[in-house]
């Protein structure tokens, strides 16, 4: 066998490999976690509303309060049903002397962007009534930065 036909066989010899893997399992799991980037105060709030239980088993950081840390992801344990969480517990985006996610990330940059949005509507608070009057439905819950319009 010539070297061109063993380079033929070798790139379909590995092509049907891993056709075979990714029928078999070899690929992504698509599951979408539905409590990751959450509040944990709100995750343990859901689960109570459906008579679930939670229990933290890994916690990165810690600047913040337990109910002010946010879901890193999440797991249902299938023997108990509990949901099993991670939590991060530092700042939404890292500055000087305090951790947090990097700037370099997106969500370190939406933290930073959040909270200057969060910032100008409590500097603003005509904006904020505005907005009421022409959408009431956003303020079926609170929105950070206009709570105290009355």
């Amino acid at each position: 066998m010539t070297s061109f036909a063993r380079r033929i066989a070798a790139i379909a010899g590995g092509t049907l490999a891993l056709t075979i893997a990714a029928g078999v399992g070899g690929g992504v799991a698509s599951a979408v976690d539905p409590f990751a980037g959450m509040r944990y105060d709100k995750v343990v709030e859901s689960l109570k509303s459906w008579n679930g239980k939670s229990e933290v088993i890994a916690v990165v950081g810690d600047q913040l309060k337990r109910d002010e840390c946010i879901v890193s992801s999440s797991r249902k344990e299938k023997k108990t049903g509990t949901y099993l969480l991670s939590l991060y517990c530092d700042g939404a985006y890292a500055t000087a002397g305090q951790p947090g996610r990097s700037m370099g990330t997106p969500e370190g940059r939406n933290a930073l962007k959040h909270e200057a949005q969060v910032k100008w509507l409590r500097e603003n608070p005509d904006y904020c009534r505005t907005m009421k009057q022409s959408h009431p439905e956003w303020f079926k819950q609170p929105v950070e930065g206009c709570e105290n319009l009355d």
